[in-house]
């Protein structure tokens, strides 16, 4: 141990003696209390004897109790200490066993909890690395390798615009990538949202659709609306990107000739924005990681994606003080409601 770390265990020793100092000496007056009780007279010539006998035998079992305390918490303390150190150096599968007395064993069960946390998110971490990678890799190979195909002599101009379309949307993508990437670092760090005006909620909803137009257009999607005319105050463009987020993945996850409903109402000071599809759906044990960071269902990578879009939606929605709720199943598709509080300017 350091220096400090001897100060406080020293600190810790005198904070016991005290303590059971204390309680050896209630002990002792308790006894004397009794004694008078019953009936039992101490002669005057022997107060102080008896005095000074009380006051060692209070010195002497609170001595006892502090050293056999003081040892039990050392051990403790050390216990912890080495479990500490294991997940500073990036151990997180150490555990503390929950077999101390009950205020140990909850300290130990918070810890052990925590240690469980943090094993999932490195565990995330380690996923998205994994996924960021394949999703920057794929998009630069492709840029770097049409772009040299353009650079050859040769080719014709049908080959020279394709070449150039297939680098436009693999820049798109990578485009794609940093901007939620960015988004959800500014969003973690963000408790309140200042960038707040009335606007009108169904009309933002069309103008970001317009946005997804030619990604329904390439699977054939049949679009439903059914917009109430609701005003809301909030931050429109933070919505917006629920909006998009969410029927983006409807069409990435839809049939070719799908459907997708998007429905907006407003009741009892509430407002209820639901987003449906007919696509694959998923399994329950995606549906129950759905809005976890960096999570994506689709371990194949068979469609594009990055496993932020849904984090987002969560994290905004949270911003909102509203709440989202999903439902889907397997082969039949994905349902997402969301609940947000009818907001007012102040």
């Amino acid at each position: 141990m350091d220096k400090k770390q001897n100060r406080s265990v020293t600190f810790r020793f005198i904070l016991i003696v005290f303590a059971c100092f204390l309680l050896s000496s209630a002990f002792v007056i308790l006894i004397t209390f009794l004694i008078a009780k019953m009936g039992i007279k101490i002669p005057p010539a022997r107060t102080t004897v008896y005095l000074l006998i009380c006051f060692g035998a209070s010195c002497i079992l609170g001595t006892i109790l502090a050293a056999v305390l003081s040892k039990k918490s050392a051990r403790s303390y050390n216990k912890f200490r080495r479990a500490l150190n294991e997940v500073a150096n990036g151990n997180f599968d150490v555990s503390i066993p929950e077999d101390e007395d009950m205020f140990m064993s909850l300290f130990a069960e918070d810890f052990n909890a925590t240690v469980k946390q943090l094993k999932g998110v490195e565990i995330m971490r380690s996923e998205f690395i994994t996924n960021l990678s394949h999703e920057l890799k794929t998009p630069i190979t492709s840029i770097n390798g049409f772009a040299e195909l353009l650079l050859a002599d040769g080719i014709s101009e049908e080959e020279r615009k394709e070449y150039a379309q297939i680098i436009y949307n693999e820049s798109n993508r990578l485009l794609k990538l940093a901007k939620n990437t960015l988004l959800l670092s500014k969003l973690e760090g963000q408790t309140i949202v200042t960038e707040k005006r009335l606007f009108s909620f169904n009309e933002m909803i069309e103008s970001s659709l317009i946005l997804l137009e030619k990604e329904m257009a390439a699977k054939n999607i049949n679009l439903r609306l059914d917009l109430d005319r609701v005003n809301y105050y909030w931050d429109s463009s933070l919505l917006s990107q629920v909006v998009i987020n969410l029927v983006s993945n409807a069409i990435k996850y839809g049939k070719q000739n799908g459907n997708i409903s998007v429905e907006l109402h407003s009741n009892s000071g509430y407002v209820f924005l639901s987003v449906k599809d007919d696509g694959i759906g998923m399994s329950e044990k995606t549906l129950a990681k759905i809005f976890d960071r960096y999570y994506q269902g689709d371990s194949s990578h068979k469609t594009e994606g990055n496993g932020l879009g849904l984090s987002i939606v969560k994290k905004i929605i949270d911003l909102c003080g509203g709440k989202i709720d999903v439902g889907s199943k397997e082969g039949e598709g994905t349902y997402f409601m969301i609940t947000l509080p009818e907001k007012m300017p102040v």
